[in-house]
């Protein structure tokens, strides 16, 4: 008996599937410049810039780190370098893109594909219970769905053998 559920796996995957790339953060009085060597030293595309919620009385323990921006190469580029601002000297928050796209680890791949052609990103951060747990790139996602399409592509073929 066949089995007719060719493709399935590939249209209901989420990002559980997906071993995530560790978030890469700096804090909002980074430097464009150290922010760069960060993503240099973690092969990263971008950075997510995160300060703390809550009000200072409280201890440390109880504040949640809130994602305040993301910088990436391109905005290093364009907002910074070709403007002809110093990397050394031009703050992460002022070029940072903010407010940030989230997703969770029950988003389906194809929905996270979707969202990042819709608004030109190549990488989201992953929330899970307000916390960053990690970071989904598009060639993660392109990786994963092209090994599905191969699997099924050879399930089909021994179906027609």
């Amino acid at each position: 008996m066949q089995d007719n559920n060719a493709g399935i796996a590939s249209s209901t995957k989420t990002l559980r599937s997906i071993k995530l790339k560790e978030p890469v953060i700096v804090s909002p009085q980074a430097t464009v410049l150290d922010a760069a060597v960060l993503m240099a030293e973690k092969n990263s595309d971008s950075v997510l810039v995160v300060g703390m919620t809550g009000d200072t009385s409280t201890p440390t323990a109880l504040k949640r780190p809130l994602i305040l921006g993301i910088v990436t190469v391109k905005d290093a580029v364009n907002r910074v370098m070709a403007k002809g601002l110093d990397p050394s000297k031009t703050i992460v928050s002022k070029v940072m893109t903010s407010p940030v796209t989230t997703v969770t680890p029950e988003t389906s791949l194809y929905r996270v594909v979707l969202l990042m052609n819709q608004n030109n990103f190549r990488q989201v951060p992953v929330l899970e219970s307000d916390r960053v747990i990690g970071t989904v790139t598009s060639s993660m996602i392109n990786t994963s769905i092209m090994s599905d399409i191969i699997e099924d592509i050879k399930l089909i073929a021994t179906i027609f053998r």
